[in-house]
């Protein structure tokens, strides 16, 4: 039994990453987003120290999907490809050179792309809720906001109603740094393509070349 094919071992544990990222990232924001009435805390603002204008859950409801289908469903896809393709390779060595790579060069280069917007959009989201609570009660820590009696509309037409803010600054903070490493990992996925791409063009074009000197030369 020959040995596994260290890069499609790596890729698969770089999945395994992403996979556990994808519920790191997604439980958290839901969490906070059910704490409070399924309102959106990201990019929320305070009014007063206990009076809360929520954003749109577009800024809540992307990064949560997002983190769903790419990380989770995508990473877990991958993980089992990969697993099945480092198993194969301890048969058979040349697995990984006959692996489709552009394809998920593009794919894994367009969810990169996407998960730094979903990063951004946690770490700005987070900052500026943060910002805002220190602002109105010029207090020097967000972490004091947590597990506070929080209002909605309290100055609008809407009906007030009340809510729990909870453990939101350690979920945010879980979430935003599980974030930035998914996106580490899905560069590294990239990179990773890029040097398989460029060793199974170098093979092939090693075994062309053996194929050439064959033909020219019948006593070799």
């Amino acid at each position: 039994m020959a040995a596994a094919d260290i890069q499609l071992l790596v890729n698969t544990v770089f999945y395994i990453a992403i996979f556990v990222s994808g519920f790191v990232i997604s439980i958290p924001v839901g969490v906070v987003n059910i704490n409070n009435g399924g309102n959106c805390f990201l990019y929320a603002k305070y009014d007063k120290e206990e009076c809360v204008q929520y954003s749109g859950s577009l800024n809540c409801n992307f990064p949560i999907y997002f983190s769903v289908f790419a990380c989770i469903f995508y990473g877990l896809a991958q993980t089992c490809y990969n697993a099945y393709a480092v198993y194969k390779s301890t048969k058979d060595p040349t697995v990984g050179s006959q692996m489709w790579v552009m394809p998920f060069i593009l794919l894994n280069s367009l969810v990169a792309a996407v998960m730094t917007v979903v990063a951004c959009m946690i770490s700005v989201g987070f900052d500026n809720t943060c910002q805002s609570f220190e602002d109105i009660t010029k207090k020097d820590s967000c972490a004091l906001a947590e597990n506070k009696h929080v209002r909605s509309a309290c100055n609008g037409p809407e009906e007030e109603k009340d809510y729990d803010s909870g453990n939101f600054y350690k979920l945010f903070h879980v979430a935003e740094v599980a974030a930035w490493m998914c996106w580490l990992i899905w560069i590294a996925l990239v990179i990773s393509g890029i040097i398989r791409a460029v060793r199974n063009r170098r093979l092939r074009t090693g075994k062309a070349d053996k194929a050439n000197f064959a033909e020219a030369d019948p006593t070799a």
